[in-house]
């Protein structure tokens, strides 16, 4: 076993003490990655009800806790900004480049995690369905940003090389999604293509 591995094991129990005095049981398994480049350090607390993940991707140096509930995974962070909680990263992942850095993101995520299961235990079923309509909100922010990264370039350039029926097809394509910018280009085509047509 390398250093690096030992001390995520050592720091990741030392961290997560309290699910082990709760009745959860560790486990390390096999690790993920190519010949003795280790790419991923993992740790599973695990009961009869709940399975606990603590990963440490060193192609990221992200740590990363989820919670499996009936078989769906659901990031520790998830509960926290359904719930509203404040968080000293604003729930994003922490990075960790060296043991120092790697022991304190451990004990945020623990933190984090016990946080969540205290959530679970008053307000499981609201809770987990308002982590379901955030991931509804967040693919649907995820789909305009990509929609308008592709296409709003698409449309600003139709419309500088005036041509402005294109200008307007791409416009229409994310009609849901139109800026101010975006409106005043989109009627000042709309118009040049009437004038065309008369």
């Amino acid at each position: 076993m390398s250093e690096e591995l030992a001390f995520f094991n050592i720091a990741c129990s030392q961290a997560f003490q309290f699910l082990l005095t709760e009745g959860f049981t560790m486990e390390i398994p096999n690790l993920t990655g190519v010949g003795s480049n280790i790419v991923n350090s993992r740790a599973t607390f695990s009961n009869d009800k709940k399975k606990i993940e603590v990963l440490f991707s060193r192609l990221t140096n992200e740590i990363e806790t989820t919670i499996d509930i009936y078989g769906t995974k659901y990031g520790v962070s998830e509960f926290g900004m359904a719930a509203k909680q404040t968080d000293p990263l604003n729930w994003r992942n922490f990075c960790a480049s060296d043991q120092s850095e790697l022991q304190k993101g451990l004990e945020l995520e623990a933190i984090r995690t016990r946080n969540a299961l205290i959530l679970l235990s008053k307000f499981q079923a609201s809770i987990i369905e308002k982590v379901k309509r955030q991931r509804i909100e967040l693919a649907e922010e995820m789909e305009e940003l990509s929609l308008t990264n592709n296409i709003r370039p698409a449309a600003y350039d139709a419309f500088r090389r005036r041509d402005y029926h294109g200008a307007v097809d791409q416009f229409a394509r994310m009609k849901n999604y139109l800026n101010k910018t975006d409106l005043a280009k989109l009627k000042f085509a709309l118009r040049k293509t009437r004038n065309a047509s008369s």
